[in-house]
Order: C-alpha cells, then sequence, then structure tokens
C-alpha cells in the first residue's frame, strides 16, 4: 500500500514539474512582447523560474498571450 501512495506522490511532482517546464517553453517560444496580455519575455520567465508552480499559474491566467 506505501508504494501506491509513493508512485501517487511521484507522478503529482512530475505532473507539476511538466507543468512549469511547459510555462517556460511557452513563454520563451512567443515571438513578440506585445503578444503577452501584461508583461514582457524577461520578465515572464524571470516569474516563472523563480517562483516556480505559483509563477506557473499566474504565467496561464495573467500573461499567456491569447490563442490565435
Amino acid at each position: 500500500m506505501e508504494a501506491i501512495g509513493g508512485a501517487v506522490i511521484l507522478v503529482a511532482l512530475l505532473g507539476l514539474m511538466a507543468l512549469w517546464v511547459w510555462s517556460l517553453v511557452d513563454a520563451i517560444g512567443v515571438p513578440d512582447d506585445s503578444a503577452f496580455r501584461a508583461g514582457t519575455k524577461v520578465i515572464w520567465v524571470v516569474v516563472i523560474a523563480v517562483t516556480g508552480l505559483i509563477g506557473s499559474a499566474v504565467y496561464a491566467v495573467m500573461g499567456r498571450p491569447h490563442a490565435a
């Protein structure tokens, strides 16, 4: 039973890490600073890199460009 709990924690941590990496890659891949809803590429990359999951969530809500 303990192995299942450990596996669940591992999967959750990998999912959170994937969200963080996705946010960084997405922010870096935006071709023009004017595409962001707020801020610039440098600001978003620093926010995401330093604050981790919180920065990723804030980026998704406030910074990510609208879908074309």
